[in-house]
């Protein structure tokens, strides 16, 4: 088993996206947190649609939010949830780390390859957003050139991306013998 620990540089991490004390701040805690996921994505934030609840007291000092960020266009939309808490100053501070799949296979992929002593082929999953809480994991699928499969599991240290990851070998011969 492979370990390895690193600042996951393309996660997310919104220390305040906006004074929510202006006249329509669920407006602003949207459009911020919009903002900021089109910032990581590289896209415009108009192709970042972000739904937060609008019920009396949400946007208040200790509130807690879940926002609902859609990502994509057509059939090829990623949607998550995104937890947000509001500070006792008006900032909204993230929950959970938000991770754009893309850089993270590509993280892995790099870091992979030197031990592989090739390419390697990172999936994390078909959507464009990774939300996770920290010490939480999520899984990824690695192939190297000569088709060795192998699963990675990366742990969120942090809510600004600090991961640590794990690789095994997927078992390919009955368990007794892997």
């Amino acid at each position: 088993m492979a370990k390895g620990w690193a600042v996951l540089l393309a996660a997310l991490a919104l220390g305040a996206c906006g004074d929510v004390d202006g006249a329509e701040p669920v407006d602003a805690v949207e459009s911020g947190l919009a903002a900021v996921v089109a910032d990581r994505l590289e896209l415009m934030a108009t192709d970042v649609v972000v739904t937060c609840p609008r019920e009396e007291g949400d946007v208040a000092a200790g509130a807690e939010l879940a926002c609902v960020v859609a990502v994509g266009a057509g059939e090829d939309v990623t949607t998550v949830t995104v937890p947000l808490a509001i500070g006792t100053d008006g900032e909204v501070v993230l929950r959970s780390a938000v991770v754009p799949s893309a850089s993270a296979e590509a993280y892995l992929a790099g870091e992979l390859a030197v031990a592989a002593g090739g390419p390697v082929e990172v999936g994390c999953g078909t959507g464009a957003l990774l939300v996770v809480a920290v010490d939480s994991t999520f899984g990824c699928a690695a192939t190297r050139a000569d088709g060795g499969t192998f699963t990675v599991t990366v742990t969120v240290e942090t809510l600004d991306g600090a991961v640590r990851y794990e690789v095994e070998p997927v078992c390919r011969r009955s368990p007794a013998r892997c």
